[in-house]
Parts: C-alpha cells; structure tokens; sequence
C-alpha cells in the first residue's frame, strides 16, 4: 500500500489506498475521579466534530456522523509508542468497540475523500492518526496520516483521499469481520484509542 502526504495550512489532504483483496493476512508491518466529569474535561480538550466520507470524483456524500464526543474523545496520557507497539498500545482514552454501518456501494468507488472535523483547545506539537485494519482478528493493513501542528483554541478540517484497490474484498465477506483500529497520537503519546467494527449495508 503506497501512501502520498501533503499538508496545506489548516486543511491537510492525504492519500492512501483502499483495502487490497491481494493483501497479506500474516505480514503487516486513567486517571481517577468521577467519569462524568472527567468525560466532560476532554470535551473541552478535544473534540472530533462530524466525519464525512464522500465520492471522491462527484463530491457526493455517502456516509456522515457527528460525534457527542461520548464516541470519541482525546486526552493526555503517559504512554510511550514505538512503531511495533502502535497496534497494541494502552491510552488513557480508551473506549470500547463501536459499530459502524456503511454502504456497500462505498467499496464500488474509484476514490472516497474523508473528512474529520475537529475542535482543540489545546496545542498539539504533532498530531498522528494510525489506523490498524484486522479482518477476523489478523492484521490486513496500515494506514499512517499526520496532521502536525494543532493551534490552540482551533476548528481544523482533516482531509484523505482513499482510491480503491484494484480488487477489493467482497463487502459481504468483510461486513462485520472486518475492525479497524484507530489510535491518535501527539508524536509518539497516545491520546486516544478507539475499534470500529464495520457492517456494509444495502
């Protein structure tokens, strides 16, 4: 899989290739208190806004959550991640699986352009997104995206292109068996850490 970064301003467009039918199944390289008011202190740390997927070539919106935050929310932790440990890091921000349900239609695209809304509150010296893809449990792929620098008291648009494979895996095969782990990291601190189990509908 071949990735291509750019960065512009506040707005970062990145590209990545979408799940390959010909990738490899074995090779892939707290604090304490009340829960309440710890959940809304992250509020005010960051926050992730609305995610949007979209035709890549029509700008047609086919998929688009908002988050009340109680989904995904970022804090600080002591955490330390070196490149073998990403996958299986321990975040303070930890949460549970999440079910995610998309078109199968998705998988049909030439490109899908998503795009992450976030708020900070705080600067972040350099924000990083790895995404670990698992289908039953075995890694499938990787997906690295950097951000860089967060402006404090910012609204930030975040933005990827993901092209298709030349042959992607049949939605049926992959809905529900498919889980893709998200992890944000400021450098190499892991803030957050989130599963996705993917479900493909009609």
């Amino acid at each position: 899989m071949s990735s291509l970064l750019t960065n512009n301003n506040e707005t970062r467009e990145e590209s990545i290739t979408l799940i390959n039918a010909n990738s490899s199944l074995s090779n892939i390289n707290h604090d304490g208190g009340d829960s309440h008011h710890h959940r809304g202190t992250l509020k005010r740390i960051f926050s992730i806004n609305t995610i949007t997927m979209r035709d890549g070539c029509t700008g047609e919106t086919l998929w688009e959550k908002e988050y009340n935050n109680d989904d995904v929310m970022l804090t600080t932790a002591n955490n330390k991640s070196t490149k073998e440990e990403e996958r299986k890091a321990t975040c303070t921000g930890e949460r549970g699986e999440l079910q995610v349900w998309l078109p199968k239609t998705i998988l049909e695209r030439a490109a899908i352009s998503r795009e992450i809304k976030f708020s900070s509150k705080v600067a972040i010296q350099n924000l990083r997104l790895v995404q670990n893809v698992l289908l039953d449990g075995i890694p499938l792929e990787e997906w690295k995206f950097v951000f860089g620098f967060v402006v404090p008291d910012s609204v930030n648009t975040w933005q990827q292109v993901i092209r298709s494979a030349p042959q992607v895996m049949d939605a049926n095969r992959l809905s529900g068996h498919l889980t893709i782990e998200t992890l944000f990291f400021n450098g190499d601190q892991c803030m957050n850490k989130s599963t996705w189990r993917i479900h493909y509908c009609e």
